[in-house]
């Protein structure tokens, strides 16, 4: 083992093997603890068998949700992490344990998903993390989520973590509203203003959104029917990113609805010669179907009516 280039190679090996090693422990670590954490869940289930009289038949149709409850939080967050590992990694184990706490606890509690992005913050609903200032958002608008939120009906189970965009704070001493979002200390009692979450206003960061922030502010407005601003949320994020491929798809498909087909299938061609996907091949061949009709119909020269009738039924 004198030649050196001989030794260095051993040395190589030697270290790709130990980092093996390390990270096959590691790999066991995480096992053993969502392992664990099945398990805290198993004996979370088996308490609630029995506070219920032993009734093993009505536990096994449904979880009741009475109010807050610190367990069905924790059912609703550990159903929440499993969302996400099975949507990476879908271990049958894991999708008869998620399907089972579909059946017995969200769907016939009538539990859904609150969402928050583009909403305006109410400490009702919404636990508040962080705050920045921006100008390129409303007022005491949430940007980010930190943590799901549910509800039950119309109630909140569960408050969501989020991020607030806000400029103007209320006095800690006085309660008097910042008249310059600038100041610093209160115009009315002189004292400093903070943040509900302490810190000075002078030392907020300022909130920088990158081109998925706009896509979930478009896909609020779109969800509210405002496609005017939707679409004003899709050109700012490409104005960041002029490729990027979601933002493209959805501004395609708002053109689509508003007749302008050639458009919407030259934003879709592009979004799918960057990322080629199945769902955007489908919108083409559908959108080149209506721009077929359209042109179709067009050189009908129906009357305005009619042809009004017509871009009906093609948007169906």
């Amino acid at each position: 083992m004198n030649d050196p280039a001989s030794r260095e190679e051993v040395e190589q090996l030697t270290q790709q093997v130990a980092d093996q090693m390390l990270a096959i422990q590691n790999f066991e670590g995480i096992l053993s603890k969502t392992r664990e954490q099945l398990e805290a869940k198993t004996l979370e289930v088996e308490n609630l068998k029995t506070r219920s009289g032993g009734n093993e038949e009505s536990v096994a149709r449904t979880i009741s949700v009475d109010g807050d409850s610190d367990i069905v939080s924790s059912f609703i967050d550990f159903f929440d992490g499993l969302d996400s590992v099975i949507a990476k990694n879908p271990v049958p184990e894991l999708q008869v344990l998620h399907q089972k706490l579909l059946d017995r606890l969200i769907i016939p509690n009538k539990i859904s998903y609150m969402p928050v992005i583009a909403e305006e913050y109410d400490a009702q609903k919404h636990f508040a993390t962080d705050y920045f200032r921006s100008n390129r958002f409303p007022e005491r608008c949430i940007v980010f989520e930190v943590e799901k939120g549910y509800l039950k009906g119309d109630a909140v189970i569960k408050k969501s973590k989020v991020w607030v965009v806000q400029n103007l704070f209320d006095c800690s001493a006085c309660n008097a509203t910042q008249s310059n979002p600038d100041s610093r200390f209160c115009h009315l009692c002189g004292s400093k203003i903070v943040a509900p979450n302490g810190l000075p206003v002078d030392s907020l960061p300022e909130f920088e959104p990158t081109p998925i922030t706009y896509q979930r502010f478009a896909d609020s407005m779109i969800r509210h029917g405002d496609t005017s601003r939707a679409r004003e949320y899709l050109m700012a994020g490409l104005d960041l990113d002029g490729n990027f491929a979601p933002i493209m798809t959805r501004l395609a498909d708002i053109l689509a609805h508003e007749s302008k087909f050639e458009d919407a299938l030259e934003l879709l061609k592009k979004a799918n010669m960057i990322k080629p996907d199945a769902k955007t091949q489908e919108m083409i061949r559908a959108i080149e179907v209506k721009l077929n009709i359209f042109k179709q119909a067009q050189s009908l020269k129906l009357a305005p009516e009619e042809f009004e009738k017509l871009l009906n039924l093609i948007q169906k």
